[in-house]
């Protein structure tokens, strides 16, 4: 009787043996609570955004736009001063414990640090986009969501520019267009011509025209394209820009204005002007002319 008794006993402690070690264990890491986000003045105190700095990025999936931004910061002079988000941080470690471990809440807390980091821009800011032009892009991306709806009120001009190539168009603010109706419009061609000239102008003069807060130049005199090209800048200032930046913000008046194919066919256009911060860029076309046709005429048999 006593064996059967001490027979039960070890039975038993070998059966809440197995149990136990069959049972799993716990995992620590499924209980720790997800840290609260940060709020958007949480990302502001951690993130340090000097005027003429940012550089934003968006692109398709697959693709390293955060090493081809990076390499744009590289390799092109005029960024060298410009950084994106994760170059920002004034302390790296701050974003742990929201993007790494099992605690991956990255997508939320980028969505809000990203809208920090625009409300914060001011200047001139760039953004790295794949194929498009103007406000095309691809919706539903932090860029579209987050930076571009709110980009600080200091900002004063937004780049887009090509992860492959040098092209750059200012896609804000856009220009105030004259427009067709008026009567008054030159050849887009033509109009490149009279651009070019002036800029190489502009430059080697470097000042405004005597008792002027601008320097105005005429092309075409005499004939139904006449023009005037100019730039308005405050009295006594140095003059605000370079040759590639004056065919650059006069070239966003011409690209900008009249783009309406079902009115416009031959690309016709009609000027208008760009502010930018204290700088002011027109292109007046003089000659009062008959109404562009609507359609193309026929070719002659």
């Amino acid at each position: 009787m006593l064996l059967l008794s001490k027979l039960t006993g070890a039975l038993s402690l070998a059966f809440l043996a197995t149990i136990i070690l069959a049972s799993p264990v716990p995992d620590e890491s499924d209980s720790t609570e997800r840290p609260a986000l940060p709020s958007l003045q949480d990302c502001k105190d951690h993130l340090k955004v000097k005027k003429d700095t940012s550089l934003f990025y968006s692109g398709d999936n697959g693709e390293d736009y955060r090493g081809k931004a990076q390499k744009k910061i590289k390799d092109v002079d005029k960024l060298q001063d410009y950084k994106i988000r994760a170059m920002s941080w004034t302390d790296n470690a701050w974003q742990d414990k929201w993007v790494m471990g099992n605690n991956n809440q990255a997508k939320e807390f980028f969505q809000i640090c990203s809208r920090a980091m625009a409300e914060m821009s001011s200047g001139r800011v760039y953004v790295l986009l794949p194929k498009g032009t103007g406000t095309d892009w691809e919706k539903g991306t932090v860029w579209a969501d987050y930076e571009w709806p709110n980009l600080g009120k200091s900002v004063t001009e937004v780049v887009r520019i090509d992860p492959w190539s040098d092209h750059e168009q200012i896609i804000w603010p856009q220009p105030g267009c004259y427009g067709l109706d008026t009567k008054r419009y030159i050849s887009e061609k033509r109009l490149e011509e009279n651009i070019e000239e002036y800029c190489g102008q502009a430059v080697s003069k470097g000042e405004q025209d005597p008792n002027s807060e601008g320097l105005m130049r005429k092309f075409n005199e005499g004939n139904a394209e006449e023009i005037a090209i100019m730039m308005y800048w405050p009295l006594g200032d140095p003059f605000p820009t370079n040759e590639k930046d004056c065919k650059k913000y006069l070239a966003t008046i011409k690209d900008g204005c009249d783009n309406d194919d079902s009115k416009n066919p031959k690309n016709w256009k009609a000027g208008g002007a760009l502010q930018l911060g204290q700088v002011r860029y027109q292109i007046l076309p003089i000659a009062r002319r008959d109404p562009v046709p609507k359609t193309p005429k026929a070719a002659a048999m």
